[in-house]
């Protein structure tokens, strides 16, 4: 699991070679816009840490508790979340799930999952969870 709460941490990660350009420029972008909205509410006030950050889940995490990040065990984990929304990104030639979890009024988490990562359960949840318009 993979934890990015500002593009410092996307650089970091992209120079170590654990993302390639596309999801690089995706996420980049993605904090851009975020802190761009946070200023257009109030002008340096807000940082994107201080309303989430993104979550990378890799093959081996144990999605059931994810209470590193907010998501117990005896909930299920991202399992027993409620997605805000869920799509399909096509990122550096690798199919990914991308969820937000909204916690608060204030704070929320994108997460990122390879398709075909996980168990067949939970790999069943996220296709289920896909918003179509």
């Amino acid at each position: 699991m993979r934890i990015i709460k500002n593009n410092d941490d996307v650089l970091l990660l992209y120079r170590a070679g654990v993302m390639g350009d596309e999801f690089r420029e995706h996420l980049t972008r993605y904090f851009d816009r975020l802190q761009a909205d946070l200023d257009d509410l109030d002008p340096n006030r807000y940082s994107v840490e201080d309303c989430g950050y993104v979550v990378i889940l890799e093959a081996g995490d144990n999605v059931r508790d994810l209470s590193n990040v907010g998501l117990n065990p005896s909930n299920s984990g991202l399992l027993g979340s409620g997605p805000e929304y869920c799509e399909v990104l096509q990122l550096d030639g690798i199919g990914y799930y991308s969820l937000l979890i909204i916690y608060n009024n204030s704070f929320a988490v994108d997460f990122y999952s390879p398709m075909g990562c996980h168990d067949e359960e939970v790999e069943n949840w996220l296709a289920e969870q896909i918003c179509f318009d």
